[in-house]
């Protein structure tokens, strides 16, 4: 299954689409200058924001199925470790925790394959899918599994409800506020909630843009907890009819 919010850009027709979009923006600067003179937006606000739907256009959204797509991931991954950030960088931009390597991301893949963001042939962002059948595969991921198993969502323990967990949400920093994160979602929810309930992740409190910005898609704080020294809130997406 695919999700795509535009035209498919393969490697051959990637540099011709870029250089329609940069042709475009400089009209939209063109015709930013005109509109300005009657009070609308300045040319850099027009032009910034033409620019913005020019990477919506050319970025693919899809369910991962290549090992060059998980290899991408977890370049992305590392690039944005709170240990390879500045403190700014991470309280700015958000950062991430948890490490995974291309043999989990294989398990997890042979049972549910991961969203990816590309652009011509780069991942670009990305939701990890961990589903109970490699709940074991790492520390870290069997805790989270079993703290999940502990909560009561609605009335009932989520020991007892079918949900999917998300392992790990990135955007790369080029492409941010461009509306990615609904994106990724949105192929994520459709690609799982004929089978699932809702999606469960946790986020550092620490990392207050991740949290802003699950919430703005539909997550809601069901429960906090203390982990390896740091506090992270439990955060659900309910897909019931209950949740909609």
């Amino acid at each position: 299954m695919e999700l795509s919010m535009g035209p498919r850009i393969d490697k051959q027709s990637g540099a011709t689409a870029r250089a329609k979009s940069n042709q475009s923006i400089e009209e939209a600067w063109a015709d930013a200058r005109l509109s300005n003179r009657s009070g609308a937006r300045s040319p850099r606000e027009s032009a910034r924001s033409h620019a913005g739907a020019a990477i919506q256009t050319m970025v693919r959204i899809k369910l991962a199925q290549e090992v060059s797509e998980l290899e991408g991931i977890l370049a992305l991954q590392r690039r944005n470790l709170k240990r390879c950030l500045t403190e700014s960088e991470a309280d700015e931009q958000g950062f991430l925790i948890a490490e995974y390597n291309l043999a989990y991301l294989q398990q997890m893949q042979a049972q549910r394959p991961s969203v990816v963001a590309v652009d011509d042939g780069r991942v670009v962002g990305y939701a990890l899918v961990v589903t109970q059948e490699v709940r074991k595969g790492l520390p870290f991921i069997s805790d989270l599994f079993d703290e999940i198993d502990r909560i009561s969502y609605r009335g009932a323990l989520l020991a007892e409800t079918e949900y999917v967990v998300v392992g790990q949400l990135c955007v790369d920093k080029d492409y941010r506020g461009q509306g990615l994160v609904g994106r990724l979602y949105g192929c994520f929810r459709e690609s799982l909630e004929d089978h699932y309930r809702c999606g469960v992740t946790d986020i550092a409190r620490a990392n207050r843009r991740s949290l802003k910005a699950h919430q703005k898609v539909g997550f809601e704080v069901i429960h906090t907890i203390e982990y390896e020294g740091r506090t992270w809130d439990m955060v659900l997406w309910d897909w019931s009819e209950l949740g909609r």
